[in-house]
């Protein structure tokens, strides 16, 4: 049977195999020849519906037709889990399982959402909402990952001419977690990269920023006490990059941004000397100094941000 919808959709409904003993019917009047042993299997409520009703009677459920048709998918043996092609279509079938406490069909439709497989993309489609999803039936991975996931499409939950527009469109509690995620997640970048003055980015080696600096640069630092000395304009720039990467975006496949290439992006920059960026290309030796050190910042990055990771559950 195909259902249509009035924005022309269709929907063929789950072909049930023959010999079913319990008739269930939709709220449109759509039904069911289903197996009573598989309902009672998937769900407890449904095994005390199935003990209350005779087999001969007909169970109405308020649920349609449509998403009746996706959770028998889901529950019976042997047959290919139904793609979730819309965040309504997820949301039916996760009101319907949390209802009928189908916590396979939870745990199912949990890890489908999270992986954002092609071809739908259901979680970076709309990030913020998937969220709010997960929040409410309490979908652990789908929490985890749409978290990052709001940060990488840039929604900036901080800003305060878009918190009122925030407030409208998205359930509160939601909305506050995202607020404190991304504060959070501000608030150790900063530490880790601005903190000149202390490890990772102050190096252990005295002489670091000397080295990889130009003979016009060192006869600066030179003239300075060592106190009033600042880091070269590459390091700067490459602190604010990083920062400004991170901040809407996982660490995770950041790989690039703590190798030397990363610092070709500075050749011809306003307010970065170029004289240290020849010298960089031209000498091989500075790419592997350079490189150690960042490999620092980046493990320390990784430790304080996986605190976040287990936020993203809550």
């Amino acid at each position: 049977m195909v259902l249509k919808s009035g924005n022309n959709d269709t929907h063929t409904l789950f072909e049930l195999p023959s010999g079913g003993d319990l008739t269930i019917q939709s709220g449109c009047g759509v039904d069911f020849q289903v197996h009573s042993v598989i309902l009672k299997l998937a769900s407890p409520i449904f095994d005390s519906m199935v003990v209350v009703a005779a087999t001969k009677d007909v169970v109405k459920l308020s649920e349609n037709a449509k998403t009746i048709s996706l959770i028998l998918r889901f529950i019976y043996p042997g047959k290919k889990t139904p793609t979730m092609t819309s965040l309504d279509m997820a949301s039916d079938c996760l009101h319907m399982a949390q209802k009928y406490d189908m916590s396979g069909v939870i745990k199912n439709l949990d890890e489908q959402i999270a992986s954002n497989a092609l071809p739908h993309r259901l979680l970076s489609s709309n990030p913020m909402c998937v969220y709010q999803l997960a929040v409410q039936f309490d979908l652990r991975d789908t929490k985890i990952a749409a978290a990052q996931f709001v940060s990488v499409n840039q929604l900036d939950v901080c800003d305060p001419q878009a918190i009122p527009k925030l407030i409208c469109n998205h359930y509160h509690p939601s909305l506050i977690r995202m607020v404190a995620l991304q504060g959070a997640r501000a608030k150790i970048l900063s530490n880790v990269l601005f903190n000149f003055g202390k490890a990772p980015i102050l190096p252990t080696s005295s002489t670091f920023y000397y080295d990889l600096s130009c003979s016009t640069c060192q006869k600066s630092m030179d003239a300075l006490d060592p106190s009033a000395r600042t880091p070269p304009s590459w390091v700067l720039a490459w602190v604010r990059m990083v920062y400004d990467h991170l901040l809407v975006a996982p660490l995770k496949g950041a790989d690039g941004f703590f190798r030397a290439s990363v610092l070709l992006a500075f050749e011809g920059a306003g307010g970065i000397c170029q004289g240290c960026f020849k010298d960089f290309l031209r000498f091989d030796k500075q790419r592997p100094i350079f490189e150690q050190w960042a490999r620092g910042v980046e493990k320390v990055l990784k430790g304080k941000l996986e605190v976040l990771e287990l936020l993203y559950a809550l």
